[in-house]
């Protein structure tokens, strides 16, 4: 089983190309989900968060306060560092947990779907990185009109994620999305193609 890794920024369309490799079996692990998933459900990481933002971190009804963290990771560089430094070894231990179970399922491959780059001592658990990247108006329109945001807002978001050139640097094959909807598809269906002639040969 081959295990890639698909990253890209806010609105880029990596969730939608994710989805198409899911239909043609995959199995898709969404880390931004697993991540989420720990900050509210483990108890260490909660304390961890709550040492590092305050008690504001979470809502009464002790569910993630995702716009108050999102606003303090978007505008402080030092605190979206701590907070990697916190989740991404437990989401990397569920990742490889995901792979071995996808393996004795059978899968052809595993997608670990994320927004940012994995930390460069995780690279090691990938046979292969695509980066998806879009025009920066596109993306800019995508995440308006999906998270119902205020325009500069989004722009603050993708500003303080890595630049193209950063994601471009790390990958081993980058997907253009600045087509249709059937475009992005076929793309998908061409690296998937791709992939499997790899695992097959």
């Amino acid at each position: 089983m081959i295990r890639i890794g698909i990253t890209g920024g806010i609105g880029s369309g990596k969730s939608t190309f994710c989805a198409h490799l899911e239909e043609q079996g995959a199995v898709v692990f969404d880390a931004d989900s697993e991540a989420n998933a720990v900050m509210v459900g483990d108890a260490s990481i909660r304390k961890a968060i709550i040492d590092l933002m305050g008690p504001f971190a979470y809502q009464v009804d002790g569910l993630l306060d995702r716009e108050f963290v999102s606003r303090r990771i978007f505008s402080d560089p030092i605190a979206r560092r701590r907070i990697g430094e916190i989740v991404h070894p437990r989401v990397q231990e569920r990742f490889l947990q995901a792979a071995k179970e996808a393996t004795r399922a059978g899968a052809e491959a595993i997608v670990r779907e994320a927004a940012l780059l994995p930390p460069a001592h995780m690279r090691d658990s990938l046979d292969v990185l695509l980066v998806v990247e879009a025009p920066r108006e596109d993306r800019v329109h995508r995440v308006v009109e999906r998270n119902h945001l205020p325009r500069e807002a989004v722009m603050d978001r993708i500003d303080a994620q890595p630049a193209d050139e950063v994601y471009r640097s790390a990958a081993d094959e980058v997907i253009v999305n600045d087509g249709s909807l059937d475009d992005l598809r076929n793309e998908a269906l061409r690296f998937w193609g791709q992939i499997i002639v790899r695992q097959s040969a």
